[in-house]
């Protein structure tokens, strides 16, 4: 079920495989004169293909579904890159996965049930060894529902509100310098 192009290059061993993508191997930015600097990535690519298909036992990364979640594919593709194993899990009809070193929950939609959140307790608890991770996203959209916040309130963690602004211009890059200057009336 992959989907190859013309120029793709396979990096494969009995073990696995992976699609390097030619895209992937070269990065291009626009410069202010209108022309683009190019840089190659070519050997991160391949460095990373070749010990993603070598390693014995790379850590494999749950990533919830199913709950209208908060988009975090970006992060998906720097994991996937620095060679975890991502699996997606509907949180609603599945397990988690014991084996996962750690569960990913963007943000979801709506609050989680209490169904769902005895997964959560029972991943992380990992028969009273404790060794397990979860990373949760916020949202600035929505807030968190009470059957959540209360679960990341029990591992120590608080969802407060509130707004972080950059004082210092010379910390500002572009856009955010602009704005910045303009909501000071610079």
């Amino acid at each position: 079920g992959e989907n190859l192009a013309t120029d793709d290059i396979i990096v494969k061993t009995d073990k696995r495989y992976r699609i390097v993508k030619t895209s992937s191997l070269f990065t291009y930015t626009s410069t202010e004169s209108g022309g683009y600097t190019y840089s190659s990535q070519a050997e991160q690519q391949m460095t990373s293909a070749i010990m993603y298909v070598t390693d014995a036992n790379p850590a494999k990364v749950t990533l919830l579904t199913g709950l209208d979640n908060t988009d975090v594919s970006g992060y998906v593709s720097l994991l996937k890159s620095n060679n975890y194993e991502v699996v997606e899990t509907n949180l609603l009809t599945e397990e988690i996965d014991p084996e996962s070193a750690f569960v990913i929950l963007p943000h979801p939609s709506s609050d989680l049930s209490v169904a769902e959140v005895k997964k959560l307790e029972t991943y992380l608890d990992n028969d009273s060894e404790f060794n397990k991770n979860l990373i949760f996203f916020a949202s600035q959209a929505n807030e968190v529902g009470p059957v959540l916040k209360n679960f990341l309130a029990d591992w120590g963690i608080e969802i407060g509100s509130g707004a972080v602004w950059e004082t210092q211009t010379s910390n500002v890059y572009g856009a955010q310098l602009q704005m910045y200057n303009y909501m000071m009336g610079l």
